[in-house]
């Protein structure tokens, strides 16, 4: 993974990293997500009730990176996160864009093995598991993106892992915790407190909440009361579309399948409302129900990069489990799930595509394969017992 990593910045690193020199950025454009974050963390240190402010954005950006962007550039991404992630990334500030870039790439790094290791570990997968959970992570489009964007997916990963093993162990306040610190993502927590309540797991809600809760009362204190107001009005913002870097048209989620199809938000929240119900529904298998709740929290979010489908590796280990024997059939149906992500982003999606909602419609097959394997392995457990 390190080597094609190196191949695809030596490639097209002026894709994502500054040269320094005015002309020939102003030709390639070097754009990453990581700008974002970097120019965040120092607005919060000078003026932190100006963080959700698109102007002071930009700016900030420009001052970080030497880039000619502002709030009006195609290209610019405004910081939706909990001011308490802006906070987390102060210290990288005290090098320059280009190194506090590769450090973040560095421990984007360290955090994907991390991840992949607890994985194997606590799920106690075998030798030819381990093998194909790492060869799909070799191949996933949303791996490199994370590491190339400088995004922050994999802690987002990280904190999946630790509530499934924390659930599947029985440990339900310290999955609760884990799953309290998605906050710093909010889009991906709703639905796992949705979840907790279906499943009366009343221990992992109240300190999802209590954690969540200190999340957003931390940076509500941080930024302010005007720097509340101007999340507010900056997720609103990002709601209606008024930035091109987080319109719907590419996202993996059932908003993407809406938009394509023109119709109103009222029949996303229509069919958001019939995936929780289906979710309430699915038969308590561990493992498949999980993975049911990691896909459904991915189709439900308002807005989802295609980065954070990093999350379907945690699905892929827990389909893994207790696998009998890893056929190459089964190798080759998992590589080429996970391939085909890259494959309907090249296809589909960018300027140059027409925008069909492919990831989110292949999500829906997903999830309607892990509800009839739940249900299936439910009535086989009753039958034998």
């Amino acid at each position: 993974m390190g080597a094609i990593l190196c191949l695809i910045l030596w490639l097209h690193g002026a894709v994502f990293i500054p040269s320094g020199d005015p002309t020939r950025d102003k030709v390639n454009r070097p754009r990453a997500d990581f700008m974002m974050f970097y120019g965040s963390a120092r607005l919060i240190e000078t003026s932190p009730h100006q963080l959700y402010d698109i102007g002071p954005q930009g700016e900030a950006q420009k001052a970080a990176t030497g880039l000619d962007i502002s709030a009006n550039d195609q290209d610019f991404l405004p910081y939706p996160y909990p001011a308490v992630v802006a906070l987390t990334i102060v210290p990288l500030t005290l090098w320059g864009y280009k190194t506090a870039y590769a450090m973040m790439l560095l421990i984007n790094f360290v955090l994907l093995g991390t991840t992949i290791w607890l994985l194997s570990e606590r799920l106690n997968l075998d030798r030819a598991s381990n093998e194909l959970l790492v060869l799909c992570a070799t191949a996933s489009m949303s791996v490199y993106a994370t590491l190339l964007q400088g995004q922050v997916s994999f802690f987002a990963l990280l904190l999946v892992v630790l509530v499934v093993t924390n659930l599947r162990d029985g440990n339900n306040a310290r999955a609760g915790i884990w799953a309290g610190f998605l906050a710093f993502k909010p889009t991906l927590l709703p639905v796992w407190l949705f979840w907790f309540t279906m499943r009366r797991r009343w221990a992992a809600l109240k300190c999802a909440a209590a954690v969540s809760g200190a999340i957003a009362l931390m940076s509500i204190l941080i930024v302010g009361v005007d720097g509340t107001r101007a999340y507010a009005s900056l997720s609103q913002g990002m709601m209606r579309g008024d930035f091109h870097t987080v319109l719907p048209n590419d996202m993996p989620t059932l908003r993407a399948v809406t938009y394509f199809l023109g119709f109103p938000d009222s029949v996303w929240i229509v069919a958001v409302a019939i995936l929780l119900f289906v979710i309430s529904k699915t038969m308590p298998s561990q493992d498949c129900e999980y993975c049911a709740v990691i896909v459904a929290s991915i189709l439900g979010a308002p807005h989802m990069h295609p980065q954070d489908l990093v999350l379907l590796l945690v699905v892929v280990a827990m389909l893994l489990v207790n696998s009998e024997v890893i056929s190459r059939r089964t190798t080759w149906v998992f590589v080429g799930i996970i391939l085909s992500q890259a494959v309907a982003r090249g296809l589909f999606a960018g300027e140059n595509g027409n925008h069909w909602p492919v990831l989110p419609i292949s999500l829906i097959g997903v999830l309607a394969y892990l509800l009839h394997r739940a249900r299936n392995t439910v009535t086989n457990v009753a039958a034998t017992t």
